[in-house]
């Protein structure tokens, strides 16, 4: 790979990825005023050029079209091959599937990812640090978004999912996928 191939678009939406946790909230997650996701990407000293772009920072159930065409012009307008999408888990199945109806950002690929606990991580009630798949997500996406086709991608929890085949979603109840034909649910 070329210098111009090993350089990633960061495109920030909000989510809990970006949310620190509220116990006076009963365990809401509160969006934070200011992404962690630049400051992490750029912590751990990757060898590749990251650009971040900040859309909305939002729970995505709060999610507009305006910010969906938002973000599908600053993809098309960056112009950059590799691109990942840090989104809310409860619509980004959503606004992956709107940036795949874009004619004009088929020439790119472009992955979501998003967790269900901070990228901060959490304090159990005995003050222990507990881990948070939003590191772990972030760091798989990365990765998994150099080694990919042209396509729209949902990366989750060590899986690639193609949009429209395959897909992963995140419900009240728990969190739903399909892959290779087959649809699987898991309770929280």
């Amino acid at each position: 790979m070329g210098a111009s191939e090993r350089e990633l678009a960061v495109f920030v939406m909000g989510g809990t990825i970006d949310s620190r946790n509220a116990p006076e909230r009963d365990g809401e997650s509160v969006i934070l005023r200011e992404s962690l996701v630049r400051r992490y990407l750029e912590g751990l000293h990757l060898n590749l050029k990251i650009v971040v772009r900040v859309i909305c920072l939002k729970d995505s159930r709060s999610i507009t079209q305006e910010d969906r065409d938002a973000l599908a012009s600053a993809i098309q307008e960056l112009g950059i091959r590799h691109n990942l999408v840090t989104h809310g888990t409860y619509t980004m199945k959503q606004t992956g599937e709107d940036v795949l109806m874009r004619g004009a950002l088929r020439d790119k690929v472009i992955g979501f990812t998003g967790s269900l606990g901070t990228l901060l991580g959490t304090v159990d009630e005995e003050g222990r640090l507990m881990p948070s798949d939003g590191q772990f997500n972030l760091g798989y996406a990365v990765g998994s978004v150099f080694s990919a086709e042209n396509g729209v991608y949902q990366l989750m929890n060590g899986e690639t999912f193609k949009l429209p085949d395959e897909w992963w979603a995140h419900t009240p109840t728990g969190v739903m996928w399909k892959k290779s034909g087959r649809e699987t649910t898991k309770s929280h």
